[in-house]
């Protein structure tokens, strides 16, 4: 038996009336750019970082909303991970659609933002592991052990 999804339903249809579009050109721009970011996600979460099903699921949509807009994708509206690797490129090139090449500097410089931003929050919770692909950061047992000792310091004792 399935949930009655009355409720969700209603909420996700009644936040649409929030979004700005004033044609079906504008929504199809705000997804073609939505789908960047899933190709993005998908590449990340691949085995190994490889190329998967799913990626090519999301490749093969952005390239149909591509062509039927007749243009690209500003990139910097794109991950910056897609515009190092030439992803982004790449697929420009294969469709034949004409591109503004991204600026190379402007793209490490983001790189470098997102990264010092994800460093100070690893510096406050003494990370011992930075993932910057995934915008994540491992915290060492010492942290975690005293982050719940802290919460629950009756139950939380350590061995002496």
């Amino acid at each position: 038996m399935t949930a009655d999804r009355t409720a969700e339903l209603q909420e996700a249809i009644d936040s649409a009336d929030s979004e700005p579009w004033i044609s079906l050109e504008d929504a199809a721009v705000d997804e073609l750019m939505r789908l960047w970011g899933d190709l993005h996600a998908a590449m990340r979460d691949a085995r190994d970082g490889c190329w998967s099903v799913a990626c090519e699921g999301v490749a093969r949509r952005i390239a149909v909303l591509t062509r039927a807009l007749g243009r690209a994708t500003r990139w910097q509206e794109v991950d910056v991970d897609l515009l190092e690797n030439g992803i982004y490129q790449r697929m420009h090139d294969l469709m034949g659609i004409s591109y503004e090449p991204p600026d190379m500097t402007v793209v490490a410089e983001m790189r470098a933002e997102r990264e010092a931003s994800l460093a100070k929050i690893c510096n406050r919770h003494d990370c011992v592991k930075h993932d910057y692909e995934a915008n994540t950061c491992t915290l060492s047992w010492e942290a975690i052990n005293a982050a719940i000792a802290s919460v629950y310091p009756e139950r939380f004792r350590r061995p002496s």
